[in-house]
């Protein structure tokens, strides 16, 4: 048997001989060839370079005088099980560590099977190859994990989250979803540069990850809302978890900076509310989406009602966008009275909106909602020139002119071009301009050095008057006062409900009203409808008076006849 193997060892060494060898040596994976008793016989010269030796120090040798011990002993069972015949070839995996780069590894697929002598069928030796898989599984690897995880963080992502909320939600423990987003991310990327919100994101994933190992709970990377948080509850209340994430980041040094813009945070409770995982955090992210850009909001739970309000604005988005070439927005118009005469000085037209399924929607609905998609546009043109055809009826037999008021949103006024507009319709109506008030909205800020800033300008000195219209709820109320083209002020509704149930509304209604006259501002108190109300602007001596307690708003031919039955 020993003269057997030997001569089968001769045989396979003249048949890989000087011929074959310069064939296997062009190849890009390592082949071996190997006696029953381990000695290689063959091999090619990437099998050298995997090995770091040259062929004279391989040929002749075994795998233990070769390799590591415990690599070595991994290639011998590898012999071993396609030796005895429990698998017609064999394949596994390994890494083994780069000869001159400490640290460096490179994985290897080796592929084994038997050579049998073509006579009498025996086993005479075992041919291999290695496959170097390195750059392969490194791709894989990546692939797989940016499957998985957020590149700019390294946490779980979404696709992690949904498999994790599933069990969470089949646990006995009670549990709750936080979606948390930094509160002016945009400001910070246009500020300081997007590179430095990145390290800010990532600064803010390490400590709510912190945050969330202390509660023995799990933190995700959402691409819309910054992360998740799925954190046990126990025998703490979920409101006072969102309250602790957000007074954590109250105040948050980075970089040398004390950013107080924080974050905000939406969650919803164990899930009860959603039939999946990917619905339970939905519900969270709609309870965070209704309190962005709303500075005083930190924290918010999630209810049905805002699903259901959700659903509605999405309904409302759908059909504004064909509202107005349906004909379903319409103007009306409501008288504003001169105190002092008792006589009506102007009126305000208003845009309203009828759909054949949803009824009546309420300006304060659909407005917002309209700027937001940018259907201002198309509503605020169809006004404008609804508003002029109707002061300049009206007007053409009045010896006293009537006042136009219109309100203005700061997306046109945002336009470069909306100044001209302007005056291209109330030239196409032959509108003095001084029968026209323009309303800005005062909770609407624009850059006073801005191309709003110079519409309004350009408005004011072609002899359109400017109003602040809300003064009081917005942005800088007291500085807006300062621009030279504000002529009048309308004290908001909100102050006009408030104040008789409020000492303090009614000091602070008194102040703004003084102020305003004080800087020959006139004054209109908008919303009244009490006479206690009534009596209260007329002590303060306001000029106008705008509400349901003398008239409402109708449409223009109601308007029109009564307006020229009184005259």
């Amino acid at each position: 048997m020993k003269n057997q193997a030997g001569i089968n060892k001769f045989h396979l060494s003249k048949l890989f001989g000087t011929e074959m060898l310069h064939l296997f040596d062009k190849m890009p994976v390592s082949v071996f060839i190997k006696a029953l008793d381990g000695e290689h016989l063959f091999v090619n010269q990437m099998f050298c370079d995997v090995v770091g030796r040259s062929r004279e120090e391989v040929l002749g040798k075994r795998d233990l005088d070769l390799f590591p011990k415990e690599e070595a002993l991994a290639h011998l069972r590898q012999d071993q099980m396609v030796v005895e015949g429990w698998a017609q070839a064999s394949c596994y995996d390994f890494q083994r560590h780069v000869v001159d780069l400490e640290g460096e590894k490179i994985d290897f697929s080796v592929y084994k099977s038997t050579i049998e002598d073509p006579l009498s069928k025996e086993i005479v030796g075992i041919i291999g190859m290695g496959i170097d898989k390195t750059q392969e599984n490194s791709l894989y690897k990546k692939l797989e994990f940016r499957v998985n995880y957020d590149e700019l963080t390294g946490l779980p992502n979404h696709k992690r989250m949904t498999a994790a909320l599933e069990l969470a939600k089949a646990d006995a423990e009670p549990y709750g979803v936080f979606v948390i987003d930094w509160a002016s991310m945009g400001g910070i990327n246009e500020t300081f540069g997007f590179a430095f919100g990145d390290r800010l994101l990532q600064s803010l994933a390490d400590r709510l990850k912190q945050l969330a190992e202390e509660k023995t709970g799990r933190i995700f990377r959402l691409k819309m809302d910054g992360f998740a948080l799925l954190l046990p509850l126990k025998d703490k209340k979920s409101e006072a978890v969102a309250r602790e994430l957000a007074l954590e980041f109250e105040e948050y040094n980075f970089e040398g900076l004390v950013l107080s813009q924080g974050v905000q945070v939406g969650f919803s409770e164990e899930g009860i509310q959603a039939e999946s995982g990917s619905q339970w955090v939905n519900n969270a992210r709609l309870a965070l989406n209704s309190i962005r850009g709303k500075k005083e909001a930190k924290w918010m739970s999630y209810s049905p009602a805002l699903k259901k309000k959700r659903i509605r604005r999405f309904q409302l988005e759908n059909r504004l966008r064909s509202a107005v070439d349906e004909q379903r927005i319409y103007v009306v118009y409501q008288p504003i009275m001169e105190l002092k005469s008792g006589e009506i000085g102007m009126v305000e037209a208003l845009a309203r909106w009828r759909d054949p399924e949803l009824g009546e929607i309420s300006p304060s609905e659909f407005i917002p909602i309209s700027e937001s998609n940018g259907a201002i546009m198309q509503i605020g043109e169809f006004v404008m020139e609804e508003a002029f055809s109707m002061i300049k009826e009206i007007n053409s037999g009045r010896a006293v002119p009537i006042r136009m008021a219109l309100n203005l949103s700061i997306k046109q006024m945002e336009q470069p071009e909306f100044a001209d507009r302007v005056m291209e319709v109330a030239a196409r109506h032959q509108l003095d301009p001084k029968w026209i008030e323009l309303e800005v909205t005062e909770n609407l800020k624009f850059d006073r050095h801005g191309v709003a800033n110079e519409n309004l300008n350009r408005l004011d000195a072609e002899g359109f008057s400017i109003v602040i219209d809300d003064f009081g709820n917005g942005y800088a109320a007291m500085e807006r006062l300062m621009n030279r083209y504000v002529k009048q002020v309308k004290v908001s509704q909100f102050f006009t409900e408030r104040m008789m149930k409020d000492i303090n509304v009614q000091k602070l209604v008194s102040h703004m009203v003084e102020l305003s006259k004080q800087m020959g501002l006139k004054v209109v108190a908008e919303g009244v409808e009490t006479v206690e109300q009534l009596n209260f602007y007329q002590k303060h001596q306001v000029d106008f008076i705008q509400g349901f307690y003398y008239y409402r708003p109708a449409l223009r031919n109601s308007i029109r006849n009564w307006l020229v039955s009184t005259e």
